[in-house]
Protein backbone atom coordinates (compact mmCIF):
# COMPACT_ATOMS: atom_id res chain seq x y z
CA UNK A 1 0.00 0.00 0.00
CA UNK A 2 3.10 2.56 0.49
CA UNK A 3 4.26 1.78 -2.84
CA UNK A 4 1.45 2.52 -4.62
CA UNK A 5 1.01 6.31 -2.44
CA UNK A 6 -2.32 4.92 -0.84
CA UNK A 7 -1.59 6.89 2.68
CA UNK A 8 -1.10 10.04 0.28
CA UNK A 9 -4.34 9.10 -1.28
CA UNK A 10 -6.41 12.24 0.13
CA UNK A 11 -3.33 14.60 0.55
CA UNK A 12 -3.17 17.49 -1.91
CA UNK A 13 -0.56 17.11 -4.69
CA UNK A 14 1.26 20.34 -3.43
CA UNK A 15 2.29 17.89 -0.22
CA UNK A 16 3.41 15.10 -2.38
CA UNK A 17 -0.07 13.52 -2.38
CA UNK A 18 -2.00 11.94 -4.96
CA UNK A 19 -5.22 14.63 -4.59
CA UNK A 20 -7.95 12.59 -4.61
CA UNK A 21 -11.70 12.83 -4.51
CA UNK A 22 -13.53 11.85 -1.20
CA UNK A 23 -15.41 9.23 -4.08
CA UNK A 24 -12.25 7.24 -4.76
CA UNK A 25 -11.09 8.19 -1.03
CA UNK A 26 -14.42 5.55 -0.11
CA UNK A 27 -13.65 3.63 -2.48
CA UNK A 28 -10.56 2.22 -1.69
CA UNK A 29 -11.23 2.12 1.60
CA UNK A 30 -14.55 -0.24 0.88
CA UNK A 31 -12.07 -2.55 -1.41
CA UNK A 32 -9.50 -2.68 1.54
CA UNK A 33 -12.67 -3.88 4.10
CA UNK A 34 -13.32 -6.25 1.73
CA UNK A 35 -10.20 -8.14 1.63
CA UNK A 36 -9.06 -7.40 5.29
CA UNK A 37 -11.24 -5.07 7.35
CA UNK A 38 -8.41 -4.56 10.40
CA UNK A 39 -6.14 -2.64 8.03
CA UNK A 40 -9.17 -0.82 6.57
CA UNK A 41 -10.15 0.85 9.90
CA UNK A 42 -6.13 1.76 10.43
CA UNK A 43 -6.06 2.95 6.60
CA UNK A 44 -9.76 5.15 7.04
CA UNK A 45 -8.62 6.88 10.36
CA UNK A 46 -4.63 7.71 8.90
CA UNK A 47 -7.32 9.26 5.95
CA UNK A 48 -9.68 11.02 7.90
CA UNK A 49 -6.54 12.79 10.26
CA UNK A 50 -4.76 14.09 6.95
CA UNK A 51 -7.83 15.23 5.23
CA UNK A 52 -9.05 16.96 8.69
CA UNK A 53 -5.49 18.57 8.58
CA UNK A 54 -5.83 19.47 5.05
CA UNK A 55 -9.26 21.12 5.60
CA UNK A 56 -8.68 22.90 8.97
CA UNK A 57 -4.79 22.84 9.92
CA UNK A 58 -2.90 26.05 9.82
CA UNK A 59 -0.29 26.16 6.95
CA UNK A 60 2.36 25.36 9.38
CA UNK A 61 0.44 22.04 10.77
CA UNK A 62 0.35 21.30 6.79
CA UNK A 63 3.32 21.84 5.43
CA UNK A 64 5.23 20.20 8.66
CA UNK A 65 2.40 16.87 8.86
CA UNK A 66 1.02 16.07 5.04
CA UNK A 67 4.75 15.30 3.67
CA UNK A 68 5.61 12.78 6.19
CA UNK A 69 1.80 11.43 6.09
CA UNK A 70 2.18 10.42 2.38
CA UNK A 71 4.85 8.16 2.34
CA UNK A 72 3.45 6.79 6.09
CA UNK A 73 6.58 8.16 7.97
CA UNK A 74 3.91 9.88 10.28
CA UNK A 75 0.72 8.17 10.79
CA UNK A 76 -2.83 9.68 11.39
CA UNK A 77 -4.34 8.23 14.69
CA UNK A 78 -7.18 8.83 16.68
CA UNK A 79 -6.94 8.72 20.41
CA UNK A 80 -10.19 7.98 22.24
CA UNK A 81 -11.44 7.49 25.92
CA UNK A 82 -11.86 4.32 27.94
CA UNK A 83 -15.83 4.90 28.05
CA UNK A 84 -16.23 5.94 24.17
CA UNK A 85 -14.30 3.23 23.13
CA UNK A 86 -14.23 3.36 19.36
CA UNK A 87 -17.45 5.74 19.25
CA UNK A 88 -15.70 8.24 18.50
CA UNK A 89 -19.32 10.55 18.71
CA UNK A 90 -18.95 9.52 22.39
CA UNK A 91 -15.94 11.62 23.47
CA UNK A 92 -16.56 14.00 25.65
CA UNK A 93 -12.49 15.72 25.91
CA UNK A 94 -12.97 18.90 23.86
CA UNK A 95 -10.38 21.54 23.03
CA UNK A 96 -11.51 25.23 23.87
CA UNK A 97 -9.99 28.23 22.38
CA UNK A 98 -8.97 30.66 25.46
CA UNK A 99 -7.17 33.74 23.34
CA UNK A 100 -4.24 32.52 21.26
CA UNK A 101 -4.34 29.44 23.12
CA UNK A 102 -6.40 25.82 23.52
CA UNK A 103 -7.29 24.49 27.15
CA UNK A 104 -8.04 20.79 27.37
CA UNK A 105 -10.96 19.76 29.01
CA UNK A 106 -11.64 15.98 29.90
CA UNK A 107 -10.43 12.98 31.08
CA UNK A 108 -8.89 9.92 29.91
CA UNK A 109 -10.31 7.47 31.54
CA UNK A 110 -14.10 6.67 33.44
Amino acid sequence: MKELGLFGLTIPEEYGGLGESLLTYALVVEQIARGWMSVSGIVNTHFIVAYMIGQHGTQEQKDYFLPRMRPATCAGVLHVGARSRSDVSAIRTRAVRDGDDYVINGRRCG
